[in-house]
């Protein structure tokens, strides 16, 4: 069942009260009822616990009380789904359990962000030390994964890996150990290269 309110975003509180508990009471009622699969008994208690949402969903439009709804029916909350009862505690702890995983995202996307800055700054470092001592740490092995996924022209053909890893093996390497090497010098190529030309990697990443 697919109401007109769910196409309407606008925050509940810029709905007129009176308009808004004829909704309530009305076709959400028995939309939530249904996607709840809540008998008569039941659907007598989700009536007191509508008002509810005036408190908990004040900031929300209508799709958004609804994905928070079937987020909890289909147990994607920290709020168990109990069959065939929703009363005014169980849509408190709903809303808090929604209210959490939005945190939750949040705090991701920060931390992501945070990751991907520190990332940039980095590989920035190391270029520029690159420049002073001509050469890449064995820890830093990781910038080689990181450029080959995000720059078109960061390429090495099969031959060139093919004799890399052939000389790593010539000196009694271990294949790890002729894969890091590898990646050291192609990674030491491409800078040598962007140098010649006076670019700075920050200019590309």
């Amino acid at each position: 069942m697919e109401l007109a309110i769910f196409k309407n975003p606008i925050p509940i509180k810029a709905i007129p009260e009176k308009d808004l508990n004829a909704v309530l009471f009305g076709s959400f009622l028995d939309w939530i009822s249904a996607i709840l699969s809540l008998n008569e008994d039941a659907t007598s208690k989700l009536e007191y616990a509508l008002p509810a949402i005036k408190e908990h969903c004040w900031s929300m439009g209508f799709p958004e009380i609804k994905k928070m709804i079937e987020m909890y029916a289909d147990g994607k909350l920290s709020v168990k789904p109990i069959p065939n009862h929703f009363d005014r505690i169980k849509f408190g702890e709903v809303a808090a359990a929604y209210n959490e995983f939005n945190r939750s995202k949040v705090e991701k996307i920060d931390v992501d962000q945070e990751k991907k800055q520190q990332d940039i700054l980095d590989i920035i470092t190391l270029f520029d030390y690159f420049k002073q001592y001509n050469r890449i740490p064995q820890n830093q092995v990781w910038v080689y994964t990181y450029l080959e996924e995000r720059l078109e022209d960061f390429k090495f053909t099969k031959e060139e890996k093919q004799i890399l890893m052939q000389l790593g093996k010539e000196q009694k390497l271990t294949q790890e150990d002729c894969i890091i090497k590898s990646k050291r010098v192609l990674l030491s190529r491409y800078f040598t290269k962007l140098i010649a030309i006076d670019k700075h990697i920050k200019e590309l990443i």
